[in-house]
């Protein structure tokens, strides 16, 4: 899913295409933008429900919104047409993806929140592969969703259909296995998300060239929907250290303990990870950034995505740098990237070898 105006969404598509160009193969990325996943990005789309009121607020916050608005999707405009291979015609359903996807020797689904129940993507066959014809190999490659437990009957009679059109089949998070496993008779691995494939060397490559924020120290605070908990935290830890805090949002809301609030590129996103002297996030592409970077850094949960940090960090030895509500941090406590990266390297490899079974033949 790479549509989403979002960091994670188009690095880990760019990740996953730039590792099986590696290995030798021709990838073209089916630019499938279905409206419920793309609706907010509309020029006319009002969040704010205390707008949509009456028609003259709800003209007011669309012209307020509209230079933000254009500057982050000629952003994001800028990255798909620099790093991503994008087929030639665009498809909104299924149907589209059936008369235009290209055709090819090997199809990928994959990797963030193309099985959600939250989005409502679980019911889109087309995040199965059901377009391409059976004589065709299809396979998952880290699929990602909120999966609630136990697991709605319609979702799972969903799930169940959807799964068959798949050859091969590997989830993101461990603890995603039992469920789909209870849904198919094919074996369900477990393999690190797309941008694991790549080593600090690789994204340090890709930032943007610029020397964007080298030499500054501060505090990087990356948040995904509710940020208060997150600005808190970095506050304390601004305080411990004299260090501004740098926060990533797209939002115009200003906090008063935020010394700069920046709307990045991708691009420029990976050198503010990059350069940071400390990161507090709750998203799972800000947790794995840091870890590439091997920046000191803490997760905060959330209310639907912990399993996606507490499987990622459980698997490096960093479980305790996620913190939950109200817990107590100590913000002396330093990583070991030394075993950290010796962790690492048998989930890489793993995820190495499930791609390149994917590719045999």
């Amino acid at each position: 899913m790479h549509c989403p105006l979002n960091y994670g969404a188009v690095l880990q598509t760019f990740a996953l295409q730039s590792y099986i160009e590696m290995l030798g193969h021709t990838v073209e990325i089916i630019d499938y933008r279905p409206d419920y996943i793309v609706y907010d990005q509309s020029y006319a789309y009002v969040g704010d429900k205390r707008f949509r009121k009456n028609i003259l607020l709800k003209l007011g916050y669309i012209i307020y919104k509209l230079p933000y608005k254009f500057r982050r999707k000629r952003n994001f405009r800028l990255f798909y047409d620099d790093k991503l291979k994008l087929s030639i015609c665009t498809c909104k359903t299924n149907e589209d993806l059936r008369k235009k996807s290209p055709d090819a020797d090997l199809y990928i689904c994959g990797s963030d929140q193309i099985w959600s129940y939250a989005n409502n993507a679980y019911k889109d066959p087309a995040y199965f592969l059901s377009f391409v014809s059976k004589e065709k190999k299809r396979v998952s490659y880290a699929a990602s969703g909120y999966f609630p437990n136990p697991m709605p009957v319609d979702m799972e009679k969903t799930m169940q259909c959807f799964l068959s059109n798949l050859d091969m089949i590997s989830v993101r998070e461990g603890e995603t296995i039992p469920l789909i496993q209870s849904l198919t008779d094919k074996p369900v691995e477990e393999v690190l998300d797309p941008v694991f494939l790549h080593d600090k060397d690789f994204w340090d490559l890709q930032k943007r060239k610029k020397t964007v924020f080298e030499g500054e120290k501060y505090i990087l605070v990356y948040p995904v929907g509710h940020s208060s908990d997150i600005i808190h935290r970095a506050g304390l830890l601004s305080q411990k250290t004299g260090l501004p805090i740098y926060l990533i949002s797209a939002s115009q809301r200003k906090h008063s303990n935020v010394d700069k609030q920046i709307d990045p590129s991708p691009l420029t996103f990976l050198s503010l990870f990059s350069n940071a002297s400390y990161i507090i996030t709750n998203s799972f592409h800000g947790t794995a950034f840091a870890i590439l970077f091997k920046r000191q850094f803490w997760s905060c949960s959330t209310s639907i995505a912990n399993n996606r940090l507490s499987s990622m960090l459980n698997k490096i030895g960093l479980e305790y740098r996620l913190l939950s509500g109200n817990s107590n941090c100590d913000y002396t406590a330093t990583i070991n990237y030394e075993a950290v990266d010796e962790k690492l390297k048998y989930w890489v490899i793993k995820s190495e070898n499930y791609l390149k079974k994917c590719l045999k033949d």
